[in-house]
């Protein structure tokens, strides 16, 4: 790979994103060099979203607070473009909101999370029609607030991953919120 990225062909921008990818759990510094050129802001190469998930996933695999922090750095940059479709979108909030936890710091991992079950960036006139990321955002919220004590909190999170019917989690969500209002004695009206 590094051959055809050193002859700079039609295949460069590919085998530099796939040795970056190899790279990531054994050399994730060498993974951010392989990067570099796809990363320099002044590069408009269509694999730049690529790239910045890969840099984000390097600095994750080295640890450590800064390394969070850049990336939740990339992540930010990422969900600040307007044109970012909506599962990207939900992915790169449940990406940040996993870097938080690891920097912990679960207030902001919470935000993250709940700007997509909250469908803070699902553009006008759109309908949900992406679940992964959706319900890891929606579950891990649910997790960070149990784990708090936050029932009345946790239980509107449940219900409101079981409100929508096409979702495949809904009665996963429905069975967790109706065991918390029971066992937290949560009456109100639905």
């Amino acid at each position: 790979m590094r051959q055809v990225i050193a002859e700079d062909g039609i295949l460069a921008t590919e085998a530099r994103l796939q040795l970056a990818r190899a790279l990531i759990e054994s050399a994730p510094l060498e993974a951010l060099k392989v990067l570099k050129p796809l990363l320099d802001p002044k590069s408009s190469s269509p694999a730049k979203l690529d790239a910045l998930v890969l840099a984000a996933e390097a600095h994750r695999a080295m640890g450590g607070e800064n390394h969070y922090r850049q990336a939740v750095a990339i992540y930010d940059q990422v969900l600040a473009d307007p044109s970012l479709p909506y599962g990207f979108s939900n992915r790169f909030h449940s990406l940040r909101g996993q870097a938080y936890e690891l920097l912990q710091e679960p207030e902001k991992a919470l935000a993250s999370y709940l700007a997509v079950l909250h469908r803070e960036n699902l553009p006008e006139n759109h309908r949900e029609a992406e679940w992964e990321w959706f319900n890891d955002c929606g579950f891990n919220a649910l997790r960070l607030q149990e784990a708090r004590e936050r029932w009345k909190a946790a239980y509107k999170t449940a219900m409101r991953l079981a409100s929508n019917p096409d979702n495949p989690r809904a009665q996963e969500a429905l069975d967790r919120a109706e065991g918390i209002q029971l066992e937290h004695m949560i009456w109100e009206e639905q």
